[in-house]
């Protein structure tokens, strides 16, 4: 018997002496109705007290720091809608994902968007070769807002006159002689 008496395999009893692991984890920046924004995997940085880890993080109230596996950027969880374990989620491919018994789309955030505070939408992108969804700013309210106001006509006011669009410069011209 030259196995440590720490492998589950063949000592089972002894697995409780082994220390818990956090999870890897999918960083989510944005859940909506039906689709997932999606960072990609990240595990929780620093050294956690796990058991308190794993209950944040089962709560999703985890912050702390994590860092992203395929950058290794350290990041802020309060920058993510959510962190579920790779456990939690069933993948259907690049593209499909199922969580808590609904279907998503997934629509990959890219990395320079990661630390963005604002809404996303979606965009129709190559992924490896295949379409897909990729994530980009929402401005669709910044662009509503823009056209909804009115622009007044402008006045540029003198101690003496006020130009407006609809009149003439030459009027102005004459009416600035005058006042001097």
């Amino acid at each position: 018997m030259s196995q440590s008496l720490t492998q589950s395999s063949s000592y089972p009893m002894f697995d409780w002496l082994k220390p818990a692991k956090l999870p890897t984890l999918w960083a989510i920046k944005q859940i909506d109705d039906h689709v997932l924004h999606l960072c990609g995997k990240a595990q929780v940085e620093g050294n956690p007290r796990v058991r308190e880890t794993l209950v944040a993080l089962e709560r999703e109230q985890f912050r702390g720091p994590i860092r992203m596996l395929n950058s290794g950027l350290i990041l802020n969880a309060g920058l993510f809608e959510a962190l579920i374990p790779l456990a939690d989620i069933e993948s259907g491919g690049l593209d499909h994902a199922r969580w808590k018994g609904k279907h998503f789309q997934v629509s990959w955030v890219p990395q320079k968007m990661w630390t963005y505070t604002g809404r996303f939408t979606t965009e129709p992108v190559m992924i490896n070769g295949e379409p897909g969804l990729g994530s980009v700013e929402d401005v669709s309210a910044i662009r509503s807002k823009a056209s909804r106001t009115e622009q007044p006509p402008a006045t540029i006011i003198n101690s003496t006159f006020s130009l407006t669009p609809k009149d003439s410069p030459e009027q102005h011209s004459e009416q600035w002689r005058k006042s001097k």
